[in-house]
């Protein structure tokens, strides 16, 4: 993937990171030079009866809508005319996610906590207000973005498994079907001081 171009007009450089629906990977957008992020879906991930490829799509669209600068923005979306994979481009955010801060640093002080908790606070409630529902808060989804004059600013990420209410829908598939009841979508971690995760 590496070298290559998506969608005729993104040429990726480097793998920034991969989980089990896809990777993401730095890109240069051909025309401006722009760097980005994009998200491309797995092969494999497309194969699973649909349901991946519907809440990749899903979370596309569910971003868009969005526009606060605790959320992370979402540029472009679409499939690749050559491989047919799927991909979401978002801005290119420098710094580090929650859950790499905790293990490189270890616990976090109070105030600098509180901080972030209060900034990702203010994307939900961006979101709740739109009648969207994360339901994958976790600290590898809250980044620490590195602003101007070195000021921190908490982006929420992966939207892929949100609840969008009737309300917001308006030409949005809703979650109807994508989910059963009782599904477990997200697994909930606690961490020690040290970082390590523990199930």
């Amino acid at each position: 993937m590496v070298g290559e171009t998506l969608g005729g007009k993104y040429r990726i450089i480097r793998l920034l990171g991969q989980g089990g629906m896809g990777a993401v990977y730095e890109a240069q957008l051909a025309a401006t030079a722009r760097r980005v992020a994009v998200k491309v879906m797995h092969g494999a991930a497309q194969q699973g009866g649909g349901l991946a490829l519907k809440r990749f799509q899903r979370e596309a669209r569910t971003v868009a809508m969005l526009d606060d600068p605790h959320i992370v923005s979402v540029i472009d979306a679409g499939a690749d005319p050559a491989t047919g994979a799927p991909f979401l481009v978002m801005e290119r955010l420098e710094g580090e996610d929650l859950h790499q801060r905790i293990r490189r640093a270890g616990a976090l002080a109070p105030d600098a906590a509180l901080r972030i908790a209060a900034q990702a606070c203010r994307g939900l409630s961006r979101a709740h207000e739109m009648c969207i529902v994360h339901r994958d808060i976790k600290p590898a989804n809250l980044f620490l973005s590195r602003v101007e004059q070195g000021e921190i600013a908490v982006k929420l990420l992966d939207f892929g498994i949100a609840k969008i209410k009737e309300q917001a829908a308006q030409g949005l598939s809703t979650t109807t079907g994508l989910t059963q009841s009782g599904a477990i979508l997200a697994r909930p971690h606690l961490y020690g001081r040290d970082g390590e995760a523990f199930e």
